[in-house]
Formats: structure tokens, C-alpha cells, sequence
């Protein structure tokens, strides 16, 4: 949710937040919901570095969290698919995935959505650099022309283009540099692929919509550590998995893989490692 739209639809006084839910399906491994506020980012409003898809909860608040209008909030999600032989995507079925950070709040606003998306032509340019790169294999010629194709499209075929790359899409953990990469996508660093849609949608549809496309987002804001020492030798740090529990925010990707979802217009797509 991007500070705009919470400054036109938050009250002054702002919104009490008196519970969360962080949810993923079977692969995800945890989530992180931040919040930043005039610059800083502030502690996250739910944290969980050991997410089961198994034992999902509604987190009660002992005193409500009060989030102010101009407020930002990112949403975190790490996956693990390491374990998969197919491409995973994006979806309802548990063996698809997702991530969703539920705010449970009063008093009711008129926000019904608010939402910061890649665009397709941002998406397109990249999947074409990792294609050309050999990060990114497609094994059928009817998908990579709907990789060249996607940065002109306004409404792509969800249905078929998930399940082509599905059948086809394979991302070469074995070529140099692939993570790198692979992270090139959320970062700011990189003009070409750092174009986004922002929709701030009210509940009667009418009053204090806003939309805007083709606006690069900007990380400017000073970072929250999760943890300020590192693991080390102290094994009271590190999990039963040998991951160290409390990483800075900005080294969490060194751990674990990070869900990488596409947001083209309709569809709602995510791509993840092999």
C-alpha cells in the first residue's frame, strides 16, 4: 500500500490495528509486514520467519497499532520451491501460491483496494533479458513470442500463459549470477524494470479513486533491522534448518528465495525458482 493511497483514505486520527494474519500456501517459509513512516521504517507489523502453512493464526494485539495517514506498507514473502520440478505460479490452490497480509482494524474506511504492481511492459523487458541471458529457458516458441509480445498486451490470456509457463519455463539455478538476476526485478536500481502501477480504489467507487502506470517506485527510506548482530558463532541464533533467525531486512534474500509475483493489469502471476 503506497503512502498516497493511504493519505487519501485513512482518516486523520488514522486506523487502530488490533489484529493480522499472515498467509502463504505449502511453500511459503515466511513473511514480513513492514511498515515505514516519514522515511523510516518502523517495526514490522507481523513477522514470521517460520511460517507452516499448517499452523496459520490470527495474531490479537494486546493494545491496537495505530497506522496514520502517509503510512506505507510492503509485504515481504519468501518461498521455498528448491524441492519442486516445475515452475510454480501464482493461484488459489494450495499447491499454487500466494501472499496476503490481512490487517484487522477499526474504524471501517472507505479503502476497498490498494495495490502497486509491476507492468507488463516492465515484466516484459526483463523476461527477454533473462531469456537472452540463459537464466531463463523456455523450451517452446509459442511462449518466448508471448514474452516479446507481453509489453504491448493490455489484458494477457492468464490461462494460457500460466500454463505455458508451467510446461515450459525452467530458471537455470546452474548459470553464474542467476540470483543476481533473478533480483534485478524488485530492485530500484534498475530503470527498465523499475515501472509499476498504483491503484487506490474506495469502497463506492467513485469518491477518491486514484490510479496512475508507469511510475517507478523509490526505496529511499531508512531500513529497520530485524536483528542488529550477526549469527556468528552463536548457535542460539540460527534454527534448526542452520538459517539465521533475525537477519538484517535488506539480507533476508541470502537465506531464503524470495516470491516474486507479477501484477500485469488482470492477472496475477508469480514466478519463482526451481
Amino acid at each position: 500500500l503506497d503512502s498516497e493511497c493511504s493519505e487519501k483514505m485513512w482518516p486523520v486520527e488514522g486506523i487502530k490495528v488490533y489484529a493480522t494474519m499472515l498467509h502463504a500456501h505449502t511453500s511459503g517459509v515466511a513473511l514480513n509486514l513492514r511498515h515505514i513512516r516519514d522515511g523510516v521504517e518502523l517495526p514490522p507489523i507481523d513477522l514470521n520467519l517460520a511460517y507452516d502453512f499448517n499452523y496459520q493464526q490470527i495474531v490479537e494485539f494486546d493494545e491496537p497499532l495505530v497506522l496514520l495517514p502517509g503510512d506505507e506498507l510492503i509485504t515481504d514473502c519468501y518461498f521455498n520451491t528448491s524441492t519442486r520440478s516445475e515452475v510454480t505460479v501464482g493461484g488459489l490452490s494450495s499447491v499454487e501460491e500466494m501472499c496476503i497480509g490481512f490487517l484487522y482494524y477499526y474504524p471501517k474506511t472507505r479503502l476497498t483496494w490498494g495495490a502497486v504492481y509491476k507492468t507488463n511492459s516492465a515484466l516484459a523487458q526483463w523476461l527477454m533479458d533473462a531469456r537472452d541471458a540463459g537464466y531463463l529457458e523456455i523450451d517452446a516458441s509459442g511462449v518466448s513470442d508471448l514474452v516479446d509480445n507481453l509489453g504491448g498486451l493490455v489484458s494477457p490470456d492468464s490461462a494460457v500463459y500460466v500454463s505455458q509457463f508451467e510446461e515450459n519455463a525452467v530458471w537455470n539455478t546452474e548459470a553464474s549470477g542467476y540470483q543476481e538476476f533473478f533480483d534485478r526485478l524488485w530492485s530500484v536500481d534498475y530503470a527498465d524494470y523499475n515501472s509499476h502501477g498504483y491503484v487506490c480504489l474506495s469502497l463506492d467507487g467513485i469518491e477518491n479513486n486514484g490510479s496512475a502506470y508507469d511510475v517507478p517506485r523509490e526505496e529511499d527510506f531508512e531500513l529497520y533491522l530485524l536483528r542488529d548482530v550477526s549469527c556468528g558463532e552463536d548457535t542460539s541464533n540460527v534454527d534448526v534448518e542452520g538459517t539465521c533467525v533475525g537477519v538484517d531486512s535488506d539480507q533476508a534474500s541470502t537465506y531464503l528465495s524470495m516470491l516474486h509475483c507479477f501484477l500485469p493489469t488482470v492477472v496475477f502471476f508469480c514466478m519463482f525458482l526451481r
